[in-house]
Protein backbone atom coordinates (compact mmCIF):
# COMPACT_ATOMS: atom_id res chain seq x y z
CA UNK A 1 0.00 0.00 0.00
CA UNK A 2 1.19 3.50 -0.75
CA UNK A 3 1.76 5.40 2.51
CA UNK A 4 -0.41 8.42 3.17
CA UNK A 5 1.01 11.68 1.93
CA UNK A 6 3.23 10.19 -0.73
CA UNK A 7 1.02 10.98 -3.71
CA UNK A 8 2.90 13.59 -5.69
CA UNK A 9 2.47 15.12 -9.11
CA UNK A 10 4.76 16.46 -11.74
CA UNK A 11 3.88 18.81 -14.58
CA UNK A 12 2.32 17.44 -17.74
CA UNK A 13 2.46 20.83 -19.45
CA UNK A 14 5.38 19.62 -21.54
CA UNK A 15 3.31 16.64 -22.74
CA UNK A 16 0.35 18.83 -23.70
CA UNK A 17 2.58 21.42 -25.33
CA UNK A 18 4.22 18.74 -27.46
CA UNK A 19 0.83 17.52 -28.61
CA UNK A 20 -0.36 20.99 -29.52
CA UNK A 21 2.85 21.78 -31.36
CA UNK A 22 2.54 18.49 -33.18
CA UNK A 23 -0.99 19.33 -34.30
CA UNK A 24 0.12 22.77 -35.48
CA UNK A 25 2.95 21.22 -37.48
CA UNK A 26 0.65 18.68 -39.03
CA UNK A 27 -1.95 21.23 -40.01
CA UNK A 28 0.44 23.68 -41.57
CA UNK A 29 3.41 21.52 -42.47
CA UNK A 30 1.99 18.09 -43.23
CA UNK A 31 -0.84 18.92 -45.58
CA UNK A 32 -0.84 16.58 -48.58
CA UNK A 33 2.41 15.01 -47.40
CA UNK A 34 3.29 11.50 -48.66
CA UNK A 35 2.91 10.18 -45.12
CA UNK A 36 -0.56 11.63 -44.91
CA UNK A 37 -1.56 10.01 -48.17
CA UNK A 38 -0.35 6.62 -46.92
CA UNK A 39 -1.96 6.90 -43.46
CA UNK A 40 -4.34 4.12 -42.52
CA UNK A 41 -7.13 4.74 -39.98
CA UNK A 42 -6.97 3.10 -36.57
CA UNK A 43 -9.55 0.50 -35.68
CA UNK A 44 -11.80 1.64 -32.85
CA UNK A 45 -10.36 -0.67 -30.18
CA UNK A 46 -7.15 -1.82 -31.81
CA UNK A 47 -4.39 -2.95 -29.46
CA UNK A 48 -1.76 -0.21 -29.57
CA UNK A 49 0.63 -1.47 -26.91
CA UNK A 50 1.32 -4.23 -24.44
CA UNK A 51 3.18 -3.78 -21.18
CA UNK A 52 3.77 -7.28 -19.83
CA UNK A 53 0.27 -8.80 -19.62
CA UNK A 54 -1.57 -5.47 -19.81
CA UNK A 55 -2.79 -3.80 -23.00
CA UNK A 56 -3.46 -0.23 -24.10
CA UNK A 57 -6.24 0.13 -26.66
CA UNK A 58 -6.91 2.83 -29.22
CA UNK A 59 -10.34 3.50 -27.72
CA UNK A 60 -8.71 4.35 -24.37
CA UNK A 61 -6.81 7.22 -25.97
CA UNK A 62 -9.33 8.39 -28.55
CA UNK A 63 -11.12 10.81 -26.22
CA UNK A 64 -7.95 12.87 -25.71
CA UNK A 65 -7.11 12.72 -29.42
CA UNK A 66 -10.58 13.98 -30.32
CA UNK A 67 -10.44 16.71 -27.68
CA UNK A 68 -7.09 18.04 -28.90
CA UNK A 69 -8.11 17.83 -32.54
CA UNK A 70 -11.44 19.51 -31.86
CA UNK A 71 -9.73 22.33 -29.99
CA UNK A 72 -7.17 22.89 -32.75
CA UNK A 73 -9.76 22.79 -35.54
CA UNK A 74 -11.98 25.27 -33.70
CA UNK A 75 -9.13 27.80 -33.82
CA UNK A 76 -8.95 27.67 -37.62
CA UNK A 77 -11.11 29.84 -39.91
CA UNK A 78 -14.11 27.88 -41.27
CA UNK A 79 -12.82 28.09 -44.83
CA UNK A 80 -9.48 26.59 -43.80
CA UNK A 81 -11.15 23.78 -41.86
CA UNK A 82 -13.23 22.93 -44.92
CA UNK A 83 -10.08 22.52 -47.02
CA UNK A 84 -8.56 19.81 -44.83
CA UNK A 85 -9.15 16.43 -46.55
CA UNK A 86 -10.50 13.53 -44.45
CA UNK A 87 -7.31 11.51 -45.05
CA UNK A 88 -5.28 14.34 -43.55
CA UNK A 89 -7.50 14.37 -40.45
CA UNK A 90 -6.95 10.62 -40.07
CA UNK A 91 -3.21 11.14 -40.38
CA UNK A 92 -3.28 13.81 -37.66
CA UNK A 93 -5.37 11.58 -35.39
CA UNK A 94 -2.88 8.75 -35.83
CA UNK A 95 0.10 10.96 -35.02
CA UNK A 96 -1.61 12.39 -31.95
CA UNK A 97 -2.47 8.86 -30.82
CA UNK A 98 1.16 7.81 -31.20
CA UNK A 99 2.38 10.82 -29.21
CA UNK A 100 -0.10 10.23 -26.37
CA UNK A 101 0.71 6.52 -26.29
CA UNK A 102 4.47 6.98 -26.10
CA UNK A 103 4.07 9.46 -23.25
CA UNK A 104 1.76 7.04 -21.44
CA UNK A 105 4.08 4.03 -21.65
CA UNK A 106 6.36 5.22 -18.86
CA UNK A 107 3.43 5.57 -16.48
CA UNK A 108 2.16 2.14 -17.55
CA UNK A 109 5.56 0.68 -16.69
CA UNK A 110 5.51 2.19 -13.20
CA UNK A 111 1.93 1.11 -12.56
CA UNK A 112 2.75 -2.43 -13.70
CA UNK A 113 5.81 -2.44 -11.42
CA UNK A 114 3.67 -1.27 -8.50
CA UNK A 115 1.09 -4.02 -9.06
CA UNK A 116 3.74 -6.73 -9.37
CA UNK A 117 5.73 -5.65 -6.32
CA UNK A 118 2.79 -4.85 -4.03
CA UNK A 119 0.19 -7.53 -4.86
CA UNK A 120 -1.53 -7.09 -1.48
CA UNK A 121 -2.01 -3.33 -1.81
CA UNK A 122 -5.52 -2.23 -0.82
CA UNK A 123 -6.57 -0.44 -4.01
CA UNK A 124 -9.98 0.44 -2.58
CA UNK A 125 -8.44 2.45 0.24
CA UNK A 126 -5.90 4.04 -2.09
CA UNK A 127 -8.68 5.10 -4.45
CA UNK A 128 -10.70 6.52 -1.55
CA UNK A 129 -7.71 8.60 -0.45
CA UNK A 130 -7.27 9.91 -4.01
CA UNK A 131 -10.91 10.79 -4.64
CA UNK A 132 -10.79 14.24 -2.92
CA UNK A 133 -7.86 15.15 -5.17
CA UNK A 134 -9.81 14.01 -8.22
CA UNK A 135 -12.84 16.09 -7.23
CA UNK A 136 -10.92 19.15 -6.08
CA UNK A 137 -8.19 19.30 -8.71
CA UNK A 138 -8.68 16.95 -11.63
CA UNK A 139 -12.33 17.75 -12.36
CA UNK A 140 -11.71 21.55 -12.52
CA UNK A 141 -8.72 20.93 -14.81
CA UNK A 142 -10.80 18.66 -17.04
CA UNK A 143 -13.52 21.32 -17.19
CA UNK A 144 -10.97 23.90 -18.28
CA UNK A 145 -9.43 21.57 -20.89
CA UNK A 146 -12.74 20.73 -22.56
CA UNK A 147 -14.16 24.25 -22.16
CA UNK A 148 -17.17 23.76 -19.86
CA UNK A 149 -18.28 25.40 -16.62
CA UNK A 150 -19.99 22.69 -14.58
CA UNK A 151 -19.80 18.96 -13.91
CA UNK A 152 -22.97 18.17 -15.88
CA UNK A 153 -21.57 19.84 -19.00
CA UNK A 154 -18.29 18.02 -18.41
CA UNK A 155 -20.00 14.63 -18.36
CA UNK A 156 -21.84 15.39 -21.60
CA UNK A 157 -18.67 16.63 -23.29
CA UNK A 158 -16.71 13.57 -22.20
CA UNK A 159 -19.45 11.30 -23.56
CA UNK A 160 -19.19 13.18 -26.86
CA UNK A 161 -15.47 12.33 -26.91
CA UNK A 162 -16.20 8.67 -26.19
CA UNK A 163 -15.32 8.51 -22.50
CA UNK A 164 -16.98 9.24 -19.16
CA UNK A 165 -16.25 10.84 -15.81
CA UNK A 166 -15.98 7.40 -14.23
CA UNK A 167 -13.36 6.33 -16.79
CA UNK A 168 -11.43 9.54 -16.16
CA UNK A 169 -11.61 8.83 -12.42
CA UNK A 170 -10.15 5.32 -12.80
CA UNK A 171 -7.46 6.57 -15.16
CA UNK A 172 -6.61 9.32 -12.67
CA UNK A 173 -6.21 6.74 -9.89
CA UNK A 174 -3.78 4.69 -11.98
CA UNK A 175 -1.85 7.77 -13.01
CA UNK A 176 -1.47 9.05 -9.45
CA UNK A 177 -0.48 5.63 -8.12
CA UNK A 178 2.16 5.36 -10.85
CA UNK A 179 3.50 8.82 -10.05
CA UNK A 180 3.66 8.09 -6.35
CA UNK A 181 5.40 4.78 -6.99
CA UNK A 182 7.82 6.58 -9.26
CA UNK A 183 8.84 9.02 -6.52
CA UNK A 184 9.21 6.18 -4.02
CA UNK A 185 11.34 3.92 -6.20
CA UNK A 186 13.85 6.31 -7.74
CA UNK A 187 16.70 7.90 -5.87
CA UNK A 188 18.72 10.99 -6.65
CA UNK A 189 20.65 13.66 -4.78
CA UNK A 190 18.04 16.03 -3.31
CA UNK A 191 20.40 18.34 -1.45
CA UNK A 192 21.27 21.38 -3.57
CA UNK A 193 24.02 23.62 -2.26
CA UNK A 194 24.36 27.36 -2.68
CA UNK A 195 27.49 26.86 -4.79
CA UNK A 196 25.66 24.48 -7.13
CA UNK A 197 22.90 27.03 -7.65
CA UNK A 198 25.43 29.77 -8.25
CA UNK A 199 27.28 27.62 -10.79
CA UNK A 200 24.00 26.95 -12.59
CA UNK A 201 23.28 30.70 -12.64
CA UNK A 202 26.68 31.41 -14.21
CA UNK A 203 26.43 28.58 -16.75
CA UNK A 204 22.97 29.74 -17.85
CA UNK A 205 23.68 33.45 -17.72
CA UNK A 206 21.92 34.07 -21.04
CA UNK A 207 18.66 32.79 -19.55
CA UNK A 208 18.75 35.53 -16.92
CA UNK A 209 19.64 38.50 -19.11
CA UNK A 210 16.72 40.89 -19.09
CA UNK A 211 15.98 43.27 -22.01
CA UNK A 212 14.58 46.78 -21.64
CA UNK A 213 10.88 46.40 -20.94
CA UNK A 214 7.92 48.50 -19.88
CA UNK A 215 4.50 47.81 -18.45
CA UNK A 216 1.99 50.43 -19.54
CA UNK A 217 -1.60 51.48 -20.18
CA UNK A 218 -3.21 53.06 -23.22
CA UNK A 219 -6.21 55.00 -24.50
CA UNK A 220 -6.78 54.95 -28.25
CA UNK A 221 -9.22 56.03 -30.98
CA UNK A 222 -9.23 54.98 -34.64
CA UNK A 223 -9.24 57.86 -37.14
CA UNK A 224 -11.46 55.78 -39.44
CA UNK A 225 -14.25 55.92 -36.85
CA UNK A 226 -14.61 59.71 -37.20
CA UNK A 227 -15.56 62.05 -40.06
CA UNK A 228 -12.15 63.73 -39.97
CA UNK A 229 -8.75 63.46 -38.36
CA UNK A 230 -9.45 66.58 -36.32
CA UNK A 231 -12.63 64.96 -34.95
CA UNK A 232 -10.64 61.86 -33.93
CA UNK A 233 -8.04 64.10 -32.28
CA UNK A 234 -10.76 65.92 -30.35
CA UNK A 235 -12.22 62.62 -29.15
CA UNK A 236 -8.77 61.53 -27.98
CA UNK A 237 -8.29 64.83 -26.16
CA UNK A 238 -11.60 64.35 -24.37
CA UNK A 239 -10.56 60.92 -23.12
CA UNK A 240 -7.26 62.38 -21.98
CA UNK A 241 -9.07 65.08 -20.00
CA UNK A 242 -11.11 62.41 -18.21
CA UNK A 243 -8.03 60.67 -16.84
CA UNK A 244 -5.69 63.64 -16.43
CA UNK A 245 -6.42 64.27 -12.74
CA UNK A 246 -6.04 60.62 -11.74
CA UNK A 247 -2.80 60.32 -13.72
CA UNK A 248 -1.38 63.31 -11.88
CA UNK A 249 -2.21 62.04 -8.40
CA UNK A 250 -2.06 58.25 -8.42
CA UNK A 251 1.16 56.31 -7.75
CA UNK A 252 3.08 55.39 -10.90
CA UNK A 253 2.39 51.65 -10.66
CA UNK A 254 -1.36 52.13 -10.15
CA UNK A 255 -3.44 52.06 -13.35
CA UNK A 256 -5.75 55.01 -13.87
CA UNK A 257 -7.10 54.48 -17.42
CA UNK A 258 -9.12 51.39 -16.51
CA UNK A 259 -12.70 52.68 -16.43
CA UNK A 260 -12.35 55.10 -19.34
CA UNK A 261 -10.57 52.48 -21.43
CA UNK A 262 -13.31 49.91 -20.86
CA UNK A 263 -16.12 52.32 -21.75
CA UNK A 264 -14.61 54.56 -24.43
CA UNK A 265 -11.19 53.44 -25.69
CA UNK A 266 -10.96 51.62 -29.03
CA UNK A 267 -7.56 49.97 -28.61
CA UNK A 268 -6.89 46.23 -28.67
CA UNK A 269 -6.64 46.06 -24.87
CA UNK A 270 -9.64 48.32 -24.13
CA UNK A 271 -11.61 45.44 -22.61
CA UNK A 272 -8.70 44.87 -20.21
CA UNK A 273 -8.72 48.48 -19.09
CA UNK A 274 -6.10 49.49 -21.64
CA UNK A 275 -3.41 47.54 -19.81
CA UNK A 276 -0.37 46.16 -21.64
CA UNK A 277 1.89 43.60 -20.00
CA UNK A 278 5.67 43.71 -20.05
CA UNK A 279 6.69 44.92 -23.52
CA UNK A 280 10.26 44.51 -24.79
CA UNK A 281 12.01 47.21 -26.74
CA UNK A 282 11.50 46.61 -30.46
CA UNK A 283 8.22 44.73 -30.02
CA UNK A 284 5.91 47.55 -31.16
CA UNK A 285 5.15 48.56 -34.74
CA UNK A 286 4.75 52.24 -33.82
CA UNK A 287 8.09 53.95 -33.20
CA UNK A 288 6.28 56.89 -31.59
CA UNK A 289 4.52 54.74 -29.00
CA UNK A 290 7.68 52.75 -28.30
CA UNK A 291 9.65 55.94 -27.83
CA UNK A 292 7.07 57.14 -25.32
CA UNK A 293 6.93 53.98 -23.21
CA UNK A 294 10.73 53.81 -23.01
CA UNK A 295 11.35 57.48 -22.34
CA UNK A 296 8.42 58.69 -20.25
CA UNK A 297 8.93 58.85 -16.52
CA UNK A 298 6.78 56.15 -14.89
CA UNK A 299 3.45 57.61 -13.80
CA UNK A 300 3.54 60.48 -16.32
CA UNK A 301 0.92 60.60 -19.05
CA UNK A 302 2.04 61.20 -22.62
CA UNK A 303 0.74 63.88 -24.91
CA UNK A 304 -1.46 62.73 -27.80
CA UNK A 305 0.52 60.41 -30.11
CA UNK A 306 -0.46 59.88 -33.73
CA UNK A 307 0.01 56.52 -35.44
CA UNK A 308 -1.05 55.30 -38.91
CA UNK A 309 -4.26 54.00 -37.30
CA UNK A 310 -5.31 56.85 -35.06
CA UNK A 311 -4.39 58.64 -31.84
CA UNK A 312 -3.07 57.32 -28.55
CA UNK A 313 -2.30 58.40 -25.01
CA UNK A 314 -0.01 56.15 -22.97
CA UNK A 315 1.20 56.05 -19.40
CA UNK A 316 4.08 53.90 -18.11
CA UNK A 317 3.30 51.94 -14.97
CA UNK A 318 6.70 50.34 -14.52
CA UNK A 319 9.94 50.06 -16.47
CA UNK A 320 13.01 47.87 -16.08
CA UNK A 321 16.32 48.59 -17.75
CA UNK A 322 18.25 45.87 -19.54
CA UNK A 323 20.56 43.86 -17.34
CA UNK A 324 21.13 40.60 -15.51
CA UNK A 325 18.37 39.46 -13.15
CA UNK A 326 19.99 39.31 -9.69
CA UNK A 327 20.80 35.82 -8.45
CA UNK A 328 18.76 36.37 -5.29
CA UNK A 329 15.59 36.87 -7.36
CA UNK A 330 15.93 33.61 -9.26
CA UNK A 331 17.61 31.44 -6.63
CA UNK A 332 14.42 29.56 -5.73
CA UNK A 333 13.61 28.90 -9.40
CA UNK A 334 17.14 27.66 -10.03
CA UNK A 335 16.84 25.26 -7.11
CA UNK A 336 13.62 23.88 -8.58
CA UNK A 337 15.20 23.53 -12.03
CA UNK A 338 18.19 21.61 -10.69
CA UNK A 339 15.88 19.34 -8.71
CA UNK A 340 13.66 18.76 -11.77
CA UNK A 341 16.65 17.93 -13.95
CA UNK A 342 17.95 15.44 -11.43
CA UNK A 343 14.50 13.91 -11.05
CA UNK A 344 14.05 13.52 -14.82
CA UNK A 345 17.49 11.97 -15.21
CA UNK A 346 16.79 9.47 -12.43
CA UNK A 347 13.36 8.69 -13.89
CA UNK A 348 14.84 7.93 -17.33
CA UNK A 349 17.35 5.56 -15.76
CA UNK A 350 14.56 3.80 -13.87
CA UNK A 351 12.39 3.58 -17.01
CA UNK A 352 15.23 1.90 -18.89
CA UNK A 353 15.68 -0.53 -16.02
CA UNK A 354 11.99 -1.42 -16.10
CA UNK A 355 12.03 -1.79 -19.88
CA UNK A 356 14.94 -4.19 -19.65
CA UNK A 357 12.88 -6.44 -17.35
CA UNK A 358 9.53 -5.98 -19.07
CA UNK A 359 7.94 -7.07 -22.28
CA UNK A 360 6.87 -3.92 -24.11
CA UNK A 361 5.44 -3.78 -27.61
CA UNK A 362 3.76 -0.91 -29.48
CA UNK A 363 2.12 -0.69 -32.87
CA UNK A 364 4.36 2.24 -33.78
CA UNK A 365 7.79 1.19 -32.49
CA UNK A 366 7.49 -2.58 -32.40
CA UNK A 367 9.32 -4.45 -29.65
CA UNK A 368 10.76 -2.08 -27.04
CA UNK A 369 11.86 -4.87 -24.73
CA UNK A 370 15.28 -6.31 -24.18
CA UNK A 371 16.56 -7.78 -27.46
CA UNK A 372 16.45 -11.29 -25.99
CA UNK A 373 12.72 -10.99 -25.47
CA UNK A 374 10.98 -11.45 -28.80
CA UNK A 375 7.55 -9.81 -28.94
CA UNK A 376 4.99 -10.30 -31.64
CA UNK A 377 1.90 -8.29 -32.32
CA UNK A 378 -0.72 -9.41 -29.76
CA UNK A 379 -4.17 -10.47 -30.72
CA UNK A 380 -6.92 -7.98 -29.88
CA UNK A 381 -8.55 -8.79 -26.58
CA UNK A 382 -11.56 -7.42 -24.71
CA UNK A 383 -10.97 -3.94 -23.30
CA UNK A 384 -8.72 -4.09 -20.26
CA UNK A 385 -7.54 -1.22 -18.09
CA UNK A 386 -3.87 -1.25 -17.12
Amino acid sequence: MIPSGTIKTFSETGHLRLLLLLSVGLFFGGMNSPAAQDASPLEDCEVLARVNNQVILACELSWEVEMLLDKRLSELPPEQRAQIPPKEIKYIEDKLTEQILMNRLDMALFYADFRSRTPDADLTKIHESLNPLFVGKEIPELMQRVGVEDARELELKLIKYGTSLQERRQDFYRKMIARSWLTETISYEKEITHDQMLDYYKEHRADYERPDRSRWEELMVYSSNYPSKSAAYAAMAELGNQVYQDAATKPAEEACFTQVAKTSSQGLTASKGGLHGWTKRGALASEEIESAIFNLEPGKMSSIIESPFGFHIVRVLEREEAGLVPFAKVQAKIKNKINDERFRAAMLVRVEELKSDARVWTKYKGDLSNETQVATKPEAKPKSRY
